[in-house]
């Protein structure tokens, strides 16, 4: 991190990256230009590679706790695809990574599909996003990122809690310290943020 933070163009980032063991195949001799999005593809589809991995090769909690993971990234993308839905730019499924896609909850077809806000509740009814979707995507007072900090929340309240039951008792320990100093981090930036910009969200923003 050191030596990438000195770098100052995307391809000296790349060919750096390109002689690292673990992102070489990624990046060795594919494009002569290289640009910002397509690198965060790239890293994006490593990241999702390694985890397929942690998930194939483990087994009984391990693998059901790995499951549970990928939610989170479900949540980025079901954002993702709102906010195009809402900016009636609409969003392609295909944008949605495959790893996401065989894991998820939800229909993201119907999803990217929807034509409106009121669409998007309704492709996300029996899911676990459905009651937060009713209560700050209905009309007249959609507000989306409350939407989203409403998955964020819950999603760590799962995390911490009934996803960890499955682990063994060290194991979940471990995990729960671990995500009570992310849950710190977050939301002193989320405290630091509405602070500084005046944004008027309170309490909804942050995970208890």
């Amino acid at each position: 991190y050191e030596i990438l933070s000195k770098l100052e163009q995307i391809d000296e980032a790349v060919q750096y990256l390109a002689r690292t063991p673990r992102y070489a195949e990624a990046f060795s001799g594919k494009e002569p230009v290289w640009r910002r999005g397509r690198v965060e593809q790239l890293l994006r589809r490593q990241y999702f590679l390694m985890f397929e991995k942690l998930y194939l090769f483990s087994e009984g909690a391990k693998r059901q706790f790995f499951a549970h993971l990928i939610e989170k990234h479900e949540i980025a993308f079901l954002v993702r695809a709102v906010r195009a839905v809402n900016s009636e730019g609409g969003e392609r499924f295909t944008a949605v990574p495959q790893e996401v896609q065989r894991r998820a909850s939800l229909n993201f077809i119907a999803v990217c599909e929807a034509q409106s806000l009121q669409g998007v509740i309704d492709a996300l009814s029996g899911t676990q996003y459905h009651s937060a979707a009713l209560r700050f995507l209905s009309e007249p007072s959609a507000d989306i990122d409350l939407f989203e900090n409403a998955l964020y929340r819950d999603y760590y309240i799962r995390l911490h809690g009934v996803y960890c039951e499955c682990l063994d008792k060290e194991s979940a320990q471990a995990v729960r310290r671990l995500l009570e100093r992310q849950v710190d981090i977050l939301n002193d930036e989320r405290a630091r943020r509405i602070a500084e910009y005046h944004f008027d969200l309170g309490a909804l923003s942050l995970i208890p």
